[in-house]
């Protein structure tokens, strides 16, 4: 993911909604919706055809492309106008735009072209409909390409998750965090609790292969990042590198978590055959919705 400096990224009063108009999660919709609403902000739709826009530039390499699907893209945009007069009656601060190719491309581009063409970052929600597996957690998914690539906030909703509002918000911060004095996206995490009046609480994450021999400078790492961070917590928990996301879910769940944020930790791919990768894990098993920046 494109680095950011926490203390200068600004949210944007705009909340973008990335679905495909075959498969509409209306869950999903509801849920930017409503960010939206509680933000006093524009909803922007784009809808993204998802099939194969496959070129034949120099005609050595046929594929399938739009001329060869008849009325495709007009009745996708005709859904696309259905949906928005749909929203426009709940929320009439929305907008909708069109796009075509595959998902993870197609957001990737708008949200680099939003960023450049208005100068700064929105809230991107896209639906989470990618299952953890081995071949997705080692090569990406949707899910973990947009996180990667896009420099903005990214809350992926699973199917069956409902906005019920924003009450507990679970920020989960690793040792190499603690270390590096970072604390990527801190100022954004605050505004988005104070907007929805959300607690924040911390679960630190430690590598149980150096926790003991460091205890001593994560500890004193631990009370800095308290002192630095741009607000204060009451709640913490510690979780352990061994334990599973389901784990972590678990206790989510229990202690009634809306959400779970974290930054986007990029793993090489070697690293992923053998290691445990949290980032990725958490985004495909997740059963709420995860904040990932």
């Amino acid at each position: 993911m494109a680095e950011f400096h926490p203390n200068t990224f600004v949210m944007k009063n705009q909340i973008v909604v990335s679905i495909d108009p075959t498969n509409i999660q209306q869950n999903v919709l509801e849920y930017a919706e409503e960010l939206a609403r509680a933000g006093q902000k524009e909803l922007l739709i784009y809808c993204v055809q998802g099939m194969p826009m496959l070129v034949d530039m120099d005609a050595t390499m046929p594929g399938i492309g739009y001329e060869n699907l008849p009325g495709a893209v007009a009745e996708i945009e005709h859904i696309g106008n259905e949906l928005l007069e749909a929203v426009q009656k709940r929320y009439p601060n929305t907008r909708l735009e069109q796009g075509v190719g595959f998902q993870a491309n197609a957001t990737i581009g708008k949200m680099e072209e939003l960023e450049e063409n208005e100068g700064g970052s929105c809230l991107l929600v896209m639906p989470k409909t990618t299952d953890h597996g081995w071949w997705d957690n080692v090569l990406g998914t949707t899910e973990t390409s947009v996180a990667a690539e896009v420099k903005c906030p990214v809350l992926f909703v699973p199917d069956a998750a409902a906005y019920k509002g924003i009450t507990r918000i679970m920020y989960l911060a690793d040792s190499k965090t603690l270390m590096d004095g970072r604390h990527k996206g801190f100022r954004f995490l605050r505004k988005f609790a104070d907007t929805h009046v959300a607690q924040i609480v911390v679960g630190f994450v430690f590598d149980p292969q150096t926790q003991e021999r460091e205890a001593l400078k994560i500890g004193e790492a631990m009370d800095q990042f308290k002192e630095e961070l741009p607000f204060q917590f009451n709640h913490e928990y510690r979780f352990f590198m061994h334990q599973s996301p389901e784990e972590i879910l678990q206790m989510a769940g229990l202690t009634n978590t809306d959400i779970i944020a974290f930054p986007f930790r990029e793993t090489p791919v070697f690293k992923r055959f053998f290691n445990y990768e949290i980032t990725r894990t958490l985004v495909l098993k997740a059963d709420i919705p995860v904040l990932v920046f």
